[in-house]
């Protein structure tokens, strides 16, 4: 990595005796100054979408119910399902269960569409185009407020062999 050592090199600028500039990190001549350059700007890196989902994971719930485990069981990341399977079935686990008293509701959604909306903690899915899906799940109040938030994963469904 030279970019530590270029910073901190001077640099130096002339024009020759064909009015050419040149810029160089060696003075060509005795007399030649090195030029002052403003500062390098240091921009601090922005989370991926991954790194805010897992941050919103671990805090699980931002109300009054505590979800000590909020994760998808079935499918697993990276399955692998086959146009003749016709039924994907989604698995979620939740502890505890479902807080009712708050009104939260569990929201299951492929590919961003939700797909299952109420208490229930599994659906099927059926007719899936081949491809990669995603899948997540969220947790909301009765003001439709995500109040926790499962990391995504990935299935895919492939054409069969032939």
């Amino acid at each position: 990595m030279l970019l530590p050592v270029l910073a901190s090199a001077e640099l130096y600028k002339w024009v020759d005796e064909k009015g050419k500039v040149h810029y160089s990190d060696v003075a060509p001549k005795k007399n030649t100054k090195p030029i002052d350059l403003p500062p390098l700007p240091v921009t601090k890196s922005q989370p991926n979408a991954q790194q805010i989902l897992k941050k919103k994971s671990a805090r699980a719930v931002t109300g009054a119910a505590a979800y000590k485990t909020f994760k998808i069981t079935s499918p697993t990341t990276d399955q692998v399902f086959g146009v003749d399977q016709p039924d994907i079935n989604v698995s979620i686990q939740l502890v505890p269960l479902l807080q009712r008293r708050f009104k939260h509701k569990l929201v299951i959604l492929l590919d961003g569409t939700p797909v299952s909306e109420g208490p229930a903690m599994s659906t099927t899915l059926t007719g899936l185009a081949r491809g990669t899906h995603q899948l997540t799940a969220l947790i909301k109040d009765e003001q439709g407020r995500t109040v926790a938030t499962v990391l995504p994963i990935s299935f895919h469904v492939k054409r069969p062999h032939r």
